[in-house]
């Protein structure tokens, strides 16, 4: 059911999200307008566009509101167009042959997907599993024809689009360069760091660090006891506080 701002949300079919989507326009509703200020608060960058475009954006984009763990995109899945997000958190990851996740990278408020923009502009699958991550997800779903589109005749959006790939492979790189020389510890200290509260506190399960290091989960709950023999954090069921 559509909540009050447009939303879209409560689906529970096989198929994924965005394909549903694309199959059923009816279950969306073009009120783009509403999103205005939260829209280009979140994405300046469509202040900039033409008053043909931003009409393109209204008659066409869609605001979406996925539940919590619902699977957004499928690796292997056409790509039907481009998400982005305007609360919330998404997560990107691949599927091991034996079931087991691993994240590549978490998108929040402002942000889109790479892999998506890559697959739209080499009209090729996507390359990952997508899924929302948090309660509180609300997207805007630009259709891939309504993308190119934009992308055609935008600068802005040519400018957004090799800002988002370009700050990708900075990432990427930095990520490599974390697995190539640093040790599981150093890379869990590194994560808990960067994904602690002002206040130090993580809340997260131990299958969820290793889901996002790449890890098992027997292996990430060894170093954390490691972490906390030496006095570095303090462990509850389902937090970490840093203390050092």
């Amino acid at each position: 059911m559509p909540d009050p701002d447009g939303f879209v949300g409560d689906f529970s079919h096989g198929c994924s999200f965005f394909s549903l989507v694309c199959l059923s326009p009816s279950l969306t509703l073009n009120r783009v307008s509403i999103l205005s200020r939260q829209l280009t608060a979140t994405y300046p960058f469509f202040n900039s566009l033409s008053t043909g475009s931003k009409n393109l954006l209204e008659q066409n984009a869609r605001p979406l509101q996925p539940k919590k763990g619902e699977c957004l995109l499928r690796q292997g899945d056409p790509i039907q167009g481009l998400y982005l997000v305007l609360t919330g958190k998404v997560r990107i990851y691949t599927l091991a042959p034996d079931g087991q996740e691993s994240s590549l990278y978490t998108l929040g408020p402002g942000e889109t997907c790479p892999l998506a923009l890559q697959s739209l502009l080499m009209e090729g699958p996507h390359q990952a599993w997508v899924a929302a991550d948090s309660s509180t997800v609300k997207l805007l779903f630009l259709p891939a024809q309504l993308f190119r589109r934009l992308y055609e005749i935008e600068p802005t959006m040519r400018e957004f689009t090799v800002r988002v790939l370009s700050m990708h492979i900075t990432k990427l790189m930095g990520s490599l360069g974390e697995l190539s020389v640093l040790p599981m510890e150093a890379r869990l200290r590194i994560y808990l760091s960067k994904h602690a509260a002002a206040d130090g506190k993580l809340h997260a399960t131990h299958e969820r660090i290793a889901r996002d290091l790449g890890s098992a989960r027997e292996v990430i709950s060894r170093h954390l006891a490691r972490l906390r023999l030496t006095r570095q954090i303090k462990t509850s069921r389902g937090c970490i506080q840093l203390l050092k």
